[in-house]
């Protein structure tokens, strides 16, 4: 104990020492850099061995930053937006409080849009929103710009009828914008009575940019974000530019690339935000578990199943760590983790996960959101899945209720649970109800002009799907045709859901009778599958195939070649004479010779490929397939077995 204390001693003085020495250049330096030195050379927690366990942060209240009002030269209007990010993003790395982001918000007024051109006009847009976001406080404001002088004046109001009050002006000028914020932060904190730790405040500082020109282009892109991306990534990629280091600059760019479905890019640049974090030591931050759970969403779009869940798990351990496995954003990444496993098909870990979700939005009063509507629907997926379909049904008209009782009933949330409930009614045999679902559901996208999105896509393949049950393949091939050229526009064309659609259109040529085509979409369906690691369709490739083998003309001779011709060309030897292939070779001939059936099941071990394969004559052909474990063990296959019966074909 004794020798720890000296070691803090000697390291005070040491410390005391080099400041001393070093006064003078500190003093040159501007105010907001010297927090940052001090943070990168304090320890940090990842430097320790071990971590105390942190208990749940109490949460003072969710926050949302209303639009600023705005009055001044119209050319430096772009302030107020960047008022409201930098405090939105600011009050976000609080523990204390959650700040509802600007994106959510942004999705809310649109609905109360909506609701208005409906005929309800007598909505307040920012009372509405807190409303349906259930923000606990409400921050609105307006920005007097003299030209020399910034006034700020702000109000907090306090749910549920967001009446009460607190006012405060803040003066400032342009040249000092970041302090005039910081200001506000403190305000909102004080107001809430939440506190900000040490190292939340360096951290807020690590973010700030130093390049006001930077944060000047970087503003001006999140006010064209929403209507034109393109224009927005290419603001945001000038911010970085001219600030190498600009944190926020790179999460939208990463963000932006995401929208436009260009994932590779996406994740250079959250990886490049994600490295930048580690060499700045904020790798136990809120941030940075953001910044994970951001990579892994691009995975899981890209269907990369193994390497989403290793992100997700890791912003899981994070926020934990921060206290923080009971707030919605949490939630949020734990129910990304239940998403996943739905998808490979682990459905009681899926529900696991999306239980604790919903759980944890219940406890924080956040029934009645469309992220709470949203789990519902999850849940309901898991027991469509399963095949209960009264339990599905039961989850996703609760979740329908919530969204329209809070007027969320116009929104691709919403259209998505239509399409929902459209697959149950499908699976059920329902057919005329699933396509009244599927219809509504697609109206609803195409009036938000959401005509080509995977979302969109996916029921028009479900539409084909109810078409095929009925027979109406023409109908079926139009839609499944139409789901396909939708993906691959999106550059969707190596994920699950496209491999769906694959199998789906060599489906109906299966039923068309016309196999040959069945089998080349079903190869592609596979193929796909098999990347991405997700269950696939092969035994509906290895029936199409075997048909198509068999609709075409052919000789003896030409199969015992084609027969013989695979055996040499795929054995692990590499070896056309050996003897094994001798023998194999021998077999075949005596038993066409003999007029004789015969199959070779080959162990994984003997093949090129590593798996256990069976060749095989049938319909005066020989056909191949891929056998599965089931098989290998109920035929006990070791290297290798040869068998031979009567004829039957």
């Amino acid at each position: 104990m004794n020798k720890t204390v000296k070691t803090i001693h000697e390291l005070s003085q040491l410390v005391s020492w080099l400041l001393y020495r070093h006064i003078e250049a500190i003093r040159e330096l501007p105010l907001r850099i010297i927090p940052i030195i001090l943070l990168l050379t304090c320890s940090t927690p990842e430097e320790k061995n071990s971590k105390p366990s942190i208990e749940s942060v109490k949460i003072k209240g969710r926050i949302q930053i209303d639009e600023i009002k705005y009055s001044g030269p119209p050319k430096e209007s772009w302030i107020v937006t960047g008022i409201r990010d930098t405090v939105t993003n600011d009050l976000a790395k609080v523990r204390e409080v959650e700040a509802i982001s600007i994106d959510d918000q942004n999705k809310a007024l649109k609905m109360i849009a909506e609701r208005r051109k409906s005929g309800e006009k007598n909505l307040d847009p920012s009372k509405e929103s807190a409303k349906i976001l259930a923000a606990d406080y409400l921050c609105v404001g307006n920005l007097q710009n003299t030209g020399k002088v910034l006034r700020l004046n702000i109000r907090l109001l306090k749910a549920p009828d967001f009446s009460a009050e607190q006012t405060a002006t803040l003066d400032g000028t342009l040249d000092e914008i970041f302090t005039l914020q910081d200001k506000v932060v403190e305000s909102l904190l004080a107001n809430v009575d939440a506190k900000m730790t040490p190292e939340e405040r360096l951290v807020i500082e690590v973010f700030t940019p130093k390049n006001k020109k930077a944060y000047e282009v970087y503003v001006q892109g999140l006010e064209v974000m929403d209507t034109n991306p393109k224009k927005a990534l290419d603001l945001f990629l000038e911010a970085l530019k001219l600030e190498p280091d600009y944190l926020d600059a790179l999460h939208w760019i990463g963000n932006q690339y995401f929208v436009l479905s260009q994932y590779e890019k996406a994740l250079e640049y959250h990886n490049k935000r994600k490295k930048l974090l580690e060499d700045k030591r904020l790798s136990n931050f809120i941030d940075y578990a953001d910044t994970l759970d951001n990579i892994g969403r691009i995975y899981r779009s890209q269907s990369k199943y193994a390497e989403a869940l290793e992100y997700f798990f890791k912003a899981q351990r994070i926020s934990e760590d921060l206290g923080l496995g009971k707030t919605a954003v949490y939630a949020a990444i734990i129910n990304d983790i239940g998403r996943i496993y739905r998808s490979q098909g682990k459905y009681a870990d899926a529900l696991d996960y999306f239980i604790k979700a919903q759980k944890i939005r219940e406890y924080l009063g956040l029934g009645k959101t469309e992220a709470y509507a949203d789990i519902l629907r999850n849940i309901g997926s898991v027991y469509d899945s399963q095949g209960k379909y009264g339990d599905a049904l039961d989850y996703y008209f609760k979740a329908q209720k919530i969204s329209e009782d809070i007027g969320f009933g116009k929104t691709a949330g919403y259209a998505i649970g239509l399409n929902n409930i459209g697959k149950v009614y499908e699976s059920q045999g329902k057919y005329a109800e699933a396509l009244e679902y599927f219809f509504k559901s697609n109206k609803i996208k195409e009036n938000l002009g959401l005509g080509k999105t995977a979302a969109y896509a996916s029921t028009i393949n479900n539409i084909g799907g109810i078409y095929e049950s009925q027979g109406k393949y023409a109908d079926a091939l139009d839609y499944y045709f139409k789901a396909q050229k939708i993906r691959e526009y999106l550059g969707l064309g190596k994920t699950a859901s496209y491999a769906i659609t694959l199998n789906n259109i060599g489906s109906v040529y299966y039923m068309k009778r016309e196999y040959c085509k069945s089998a080349e979409w079903a190869k592609k369906a596979v193929t796909i599958q098999e990347e991405v690691g997700v269950p696939s369709n092969r035994e509906n490739l290895n029936a199409a195939q075997e048909n198509c083998n068999a609709s075409k003309p052919t000789s003896v001779d030409q199969e015992k070649k084609k027969a013989i011709d695979w055996i040499k060309k795929n054995n692990q030897w590499d070896d056309p004479n050996h003897n094994i292939v001798n023998d194999v070779t021998e077999e075949i001939n005596s038993a066409l010779q003999e007029k004789k059936s015969i199959s070779i099941a080959f162990g994984s071990g003997l093949l090129k490929s590593g798996k256990a394969m069976k060749i095989y004559w049938k319909n005066n052909r020989f056909s191949m397939k891929e056998l599965s474990d089931q098989e290998v063990n109920e035929m006990e296959l070791g290297e290798m077995s040869i068998k031979t019966g009567t004829l039957k074909d």
